[in-house]
């Protein structure tokens, strides 16, 4: 087994109002589990540090990890990549959504390899995978100025400054959950 790195942090983003769902979903239980614990659980694998991105007032301690806030509530993902390369004390980060069901932390490596300077994700034919993607810290100013201005797309962001990375094998069963209906599906 290979040790899990300390070179890189990763955050798992769960700052979102879970407005479809109805309840928090970080919370929501799959196979006796959360979403978020089964999420930190597969990051833990590779990464040494993980913490959770939130909104103010919602804290992840009682599920067993550190939970760092989002200063900027209804801005979605951006604010939270924002949060995670801001409280990191390493340059790249890793990122991946609390509802992802599916998760697999091999995946990180390809995009680690080609992160350079900016950012690394997966994409497919028709569009940008962002959350689950590695950023460098170097996009603070860049991402910072497009909250700001209120562009608050990722894939956006992705477009000028990302490095596109094939999607790998089993992505295609990567899954969000946005209701209780897909979850129970």
């Amino acid at each position: 087994m290979i040790s899990p790195t300390t070179q890189i942090e990763a955050f798992v983003l769960a700052g979102g109002g879970s407005r479809r769902f109805g309840r928090d979903k970080a919370r929501a239980l799959i196979d006796g589990v959360t979403l978020l614990e089964h999420n930190v659980a597969t990051l833990r694998e590779r990464y040494a540090t993980v913490r959770v991105v939130s909104a103010p007032g919602r804290a992840y301690q009682d599920l067993g990890v550190e939970t760092v806030y989002d200063e900027l509530t209804d801005h979605g993902p951006l604010a939270g990549i924002h949060a995670a390369l801001q409280h990191a004390q390493t340059d790249l980060v890793a990122v991946a959504a609390c509802d992802l069901i599916g998760l697999d932390s091999g995946w990180f490596a390809a995009l680690e390899a080609a992160c350079g300077r900016g950012a690394a994700a997966f994409r497919d034919a028709e569009r940008w995978h962002p959350l689950v993607a590695v950023y460098h810290r170097a996009l603070l100013p860049e991402i910072e100025a497009r909250l700001v201005a209120g562009e608050l797309a990722v894939r956006d962001l992705l477009d000028e400054h990302g490095t596109a990375v094939d999607v790998p094998d089993g992505f295609d069963g990567l899954r969000g959950v946005n209701t209780p209906d897909e979850l129970s599906r």
